[in-house]
């Protein structure tokens, strides 16, 4: 795993920000500013010392870090919210300490490829108490993130009762290999399997659903494609979660980024792709 040091990190800023040219952004969780619109806070921050609170929000387009380590300060720093920029109030939340993921261990801040990141130690989550993508028929689902380990199972993204498959998102880990299953929607279990995931490595997911098919791509790179005999179910109006699947199937591993849409955006796949490597350099 990566830290920095709050004197260390540079950021240069984006002209134009992720959000910007995308439509029906639904939830948008970054460790940086995805859009020029967005006038929020990034996270709130819990210290272990005292358990007090204080909402962290930019400087130069990234997570402050000098207002988070003066809070925090020689203490461990958890994530109780962190905020949605897609302007819908999407928020993901966690209000039992012992289960909040963390963002900062004494006097750094946890990253990835020099980038601020989010650690989840195999048994930490955050909810999505809206349940946004209920009756979706098209998403676009975009996350930067790392697995420690390929334990069966892991969960980066559900909303999912985990009672089959139809009609429900999970973004996980599957098996102990280099075996990654996204699912958003499909009925469909071995075609959503993929060959392309790198134990300790930040990887860059990106995945396309429309009525027939869906499309999978692992840093940049065309992974699976399912095509569906019918149209996939609508989402079902089950939990959602970030870091597993309803405080069970919990990751081990650092996410720095998620983005999902309700559309397709797959005519934007050069734009998108451009920013979220032109910022994190995964390939």
């Amino acid at each position: 795993m990566g830290y920095y040091s709050k004197n260390l990190f540079i950021q240069m800023s984006n002209a134009s920000k992720l959000l910007d040219n995308l439509s029906n952004v639904t939830v948008a969780f970054a460790l940086r500013k995805l859009s020029s619109t967005y006038n929020g806070y990034c996270i709130e921050v819990r210290r272990s010392s005292d358990n007090a609170t204080m909402n962290i929000g930019f400087t130069n387009d990234v997570i402050d870090i000098a207002a988070l380590s003066a809070f925090v300060g020689s203490n461990a720093g958890f994530v109780k919210t962190w905020y949605d920029q897609s302007g819908n109030g999407n928020n993901a939340t966690q209000t039992t300490a012992t289960t909040q993921p963390q963002i900062y261990t004494p006097s750094v801040i946890y990253t990835q490829r020099s980038k601020p990141s989010i650690f989840f130690n195999g048994s930490k989550t955050l909810e999505i108490t809206s349940r946004p993508f209920t009756g979706a028929t098209q998403l676009t689902f975009l996350a930067c993130c790392n697995w420690f380990t390929g334990n069966t199972y892991e969960m980066l993204f559900t909303q999912s009762d985990g009672a089959g498959y139809a009609g429900r998102i999970e973004i996980r880990r599957y098996g102990t290999g280099t075996n990654g299953q996204f699912c958003l929607g499909s009925s469909t279990d071995s075609n959503l399997r993929i060959e392309a995931i790198t134990n300790n490595k930040l990887q860059y997911i990106r995945e396309f659903r429309t009525s027939t098919n869906e499309n999978v791509y692992v840093d940049g790179n065309m992974s699976s494609i399912i095509t569906a005999s019918t149209p996939a179910s609508t989402i079902g109006n089950y939990p959602c979660f970030i870091g597993s699947r309803n405080k069970a199937y919990f990751l081990s591993g650092h996410v720095c980024e998620i983005v999902i849409c309700r559309s397709d955006l797959t005519a934007l796949k050069s734009e998108i792709d451009l920013n979220i490597n032109s910022y994190f350099t995964i390939y």
